[in-house]
């Protein structure tokens, strides 16, 4: 529940305030993002919600006077209800809070209120960095002053290096330097986070061969071109919390190996609400199953996707993250509306991998906008079945604008390939390997 500040002001608390940590019971039942299912209900007991929060500040020392915070991500999932709500609240800063619905409709408005009260923290997905790229022009010729900005938290979602240099490139006259990022990675689950970055250091990437990355789960650094990939850390565990990485008999595998990657954590959820099948799936032996794929370099984790969205096309695994980057880069697709899936086809007994990307082109232009999206593919070393384009807000999002994948694939299932508004360009005869 939330209460207006004025009344609290006016008069002072009937009782005593309660102690958090002789509180029983649960604290909250977050909702997953429901990203790649239904949504699950997520209980946080008191102890472990308190722990966390002290877990997070001591790796992300943003607290006090001088600091500030601006929030739109819905109050309902964690990233928003812990990031952008209790941990400003915890560490005794102001934060100013924006519906989803208007960073949706006006995204303006989140940088303009970072400038006006100087914010120091704010988060959100890299989607929503990506569409606030568009603004950065209007955003100097506003005169923001986004200098202050020294925790710009991302994740939910795969984390593109280009992306943060387009992003610090585009707001550098707003004064928004890279090294304000703070990629993290973390799950409702894990309560929000699990690992953290330094603060204000510069993103590490690694240039990886994305050949073997995808053939044979092995990391070796590659020099940049088309065939390589770029992959952006995301920190080291948070106090408390512990994280490996395994195979598909749940073994630890050696650094540079992708593998499933699992979570131990004195701050983890006591399980799924009135879900007690769920919960044995996912937490195994006292670690937390998290479904996501990663590695480990020098101690930092690298992930590079789900289990449940890897494409694999004639027994070669492909990373949508990696399709949807090429895809989005190219003129007249919207930044951050673009998905990669694959639909399994019995006849071929392999998957095809469709794009489905969101413009605002005229319809008349749609043929050629997808030849454009299938060349750069190409270019680099990347051939899928089918490209459908769609109108602005086809793309199903979770409230807090991570896109749906499975979603997208069961709309595709149920229209044989063509989506509500879609304009299909299909792969030439023999194109499609």
């Amino acid at each position: 529940m939330l209460l207006a500040a004025e009344p609290l002001l006016a008069a002072p608390p009937a009782g005593a305030l309660p102690d958090p940590d002789a509180a029983p019971g649960p604290a909250l039942i977050q909702l997953t993002s429901g990203s790649t299912g239904h949504p699950r209900g997520v209980v946080i007991p008191h102890e472990r919600l308190m722990l966390h929060l002290a877990a997070m500040s001591e790796r992300l020392p943003v607290r006090g006077e001088g600091a500030g915070g601006v929030s739109w991500l819905p109050l309902h999932h964690d990233m928003g209800l812990l990031g952008g709500l209790l941990f400003p609240l915890f560490n005794d800063f102001p934060v100013h809070m924006l519906s989803p619905l208007e960073f949706r409709t006006r995204p303006f408005s989140w940088l303009a209120d970072m400038s006006r009260i100087r914010g120091v923290i704010s988060l959100g997905p890299p989607s929503a960095y990506a569409i606030c790229i568009g603004l950065a022009r209007r955003a100097a010729e506003a005169g923001l002053d986004l200098g202050a900005w020294r925790c710009a938290m991302i994740g939910a979602e795969p984390i593109s290096p280009a992306l943060l240099r387009r992003f610090a490139d585009a707001f550098a006259p707003c004064g928004f330097r890279l090294e304000a990022f703070f990629p993290v990675y973390g799950l409702a689950e894990a309560t929000v986070a699990v690992t953290f970055p330094e603060l204000l250091a510069p993103p590490r990437v690694l240039t990886v061969d994305r050949g073997l990355l995808e053939r044979e789960g092995r990391v070796e650094q590659a020099a940049p071109g088309p065939l390589a990939l770029e992959l952006c850390g995301v920190g080291r565990p948070i106090p408390h919390t512990e994280i490996r990485v395994v195979d598909a008999a749940r073994r630890p595998v050696p650094e540079r190996t992708v593998g499933e990657i699992e979570v131990r954590s004195a701050t983890a959820m006591e399980g799924y609400f009135d879900d007690p099948e769920a919960t044995a799936e996912v937490l195994v032996d006292g670690w937390l199953r998290t479904g996501d794929l990663g590695f480990l370099e020098q101690g930092t984790l690298f992930v590079t996707g789900r289990k449940k969205e890897v494409i694999i096309k004639g027994g070669h695994t492909m990373i949508p993250a990696v399709i949807e980057e090429i895809a989005a880069r190219v003129e007249g697709v919207r930044a951050g509306c673009v998905v990669a899936v694959g639909l399994y086809l019995e006849e071929r007994q392999t998957e095809a991998v469709y794009v489905v990307a969101e413009t605002r082109a005229d319809a008349s232009e749609h043929a050629a906008l997808a030849e454009r999206v299938r060349e750069s593919l190409r270019s680099n070393g990347v051939t899928v079945d089918q490209v459908v384009l769609v109108p602005p807000g086809e793309l199903p999002k979770t409230t807090s604008g991570k896109l749906r994948r499975s979603e997208v694939a069961e709309r595709l299932r149920e229209g044989a390939g063509r989506p509500p508004g879609g304009q299909i360009s299909r792969a030439p005869p023999g194109d499609a390997r």
